[in-house]
């Protein structure tokens, strides 16, 4: 990035080793092992926990070692909540998303937020606060088409909130609550975070 080889991301405990290479990786590996031993640590390499993500395509019989443990393949990677899989694709960490939007709704729904004595501005402003932020998350690298599983969500909560019918115009309830579409949201944040 910027002419620097970023090659290690750290956050918290969780290490990401990135390489070009097979060699490289296990370069990488190798010199983790070394460190974990000198300072007297070891790394947790069960399913879940260490694993080997081949981005691109992988070769047959290729196999990654840290220390004497193998290290497992896997098909998707979850780095902090974002998931990527072997196609390059971000269709699984749209779906996670709007599944945990989905839930935050109905919690949100349970909980009396369409009941009597509730504002419409007061709803309005609970999923703006609770799911909004969910479907946004990321959204700088993962949104990169529309996204019409997030605006039908949107939608349906939009209804939720004004207490309308599923055949009120999706104009309309957009309008009212003075919400943009999900892409519109999603392009902003994305100049705002690149620009």
């Amino acid at each position: 990035m910027g002419g620097v080889r970023v090659s290690l991301l750290l956050f918290a405990d969780d290490v990401v080793l990135v390489a070009e290479t097979r060699e490289d990786l296990q370069r990488s590996l190798n010199a983790c092992w070394t460190y974990s031993r000198k300072w007297r640590f070891n790394f947790n390499v069960g399913p879940g926990k260490s694993e080997v993500f081949v981005c691109g395509g992988r070769r047959e019989g290729e196999r990654w070692w840290l220390g004497d443990e193998e290290m497992r393949l896997t098909e998707s990677y979850c780095y902090l909540g974002v998931i990527l899989n072997e196609e390059k694709s971000w269709v699984d960490a749209k779906e996670r998303l709007v599944s945990k939007a989905s839930k935050s709704l109905w919690r949100l729904v349970g909980m009396g937020m369409c009941e009597e004595g509730l504002t419409m501005y007061t709803a309005r402003d609970l999923v703006q606060t609770c799911i909004r932020p969910i479907l946004e998350y990321g959204c700088e690298v993962v949104c990169d088409r529309n996204w019409e599983q997030a605006e039908v969500l949107q939608r349906k909560a939009g209804r939720l909130v004004l207490g309308v019918s599923s055949a009120t115009a999706n104009g309309v309830v957009q309008g009212e609550l003075g919400w943009w579409r999900v892409k519109g949201r999603t392009d902003y944040l994305k100049l705002v975070f690149f620009a």
